[in-house]
């Protein structure tokens, strides 16, 4: 069975007004093109969508195990810092960090 160092769960939940869908979903399928682009997998990096993450009003946000960060992001620059950074062990964007 093949475990990843780092997954990325992208919300891309599509339950009201201000969800992370409609603010991002585009940058969603950005950040996957990206990790494509750069083979995040393998380098065990996996960037994955998921529902309700639970902080709406911040979205579109994204966490990433397993050391738990969770960023907001606004679009594809801070998508291509936030990859940037899981290329680098223990990169923290606090910018961009939910705190």
């Amino acid at each position: 069975m093949h475990f990843y160092k780092k997954h990325v769960f992208i919300c891309t939940n599509n339950n009201s007004r201000q969800s992370c869908y409609n603010k991002g979903y585009n940058l969603y399928s950005y950040a996957k093109n990206q990790g494509k682009i750069l083979d995040l997998k393998s380098k065990g990096i996996r960037i994955s969508s998921s529902g309700c993450l639970g902080f709406c009003p911040k979205g579109p946000i994204l966490v990433i195990y397993p050391e738990a960060s969770w960023y907001f992001y606004k679009d594809e620059f801070d998508i291509d810092e936030i990859i940037s950074s899981l290329l680098k062990e223990g990169d923290i964007i606090d910018r961009l960090l939910i705190k």
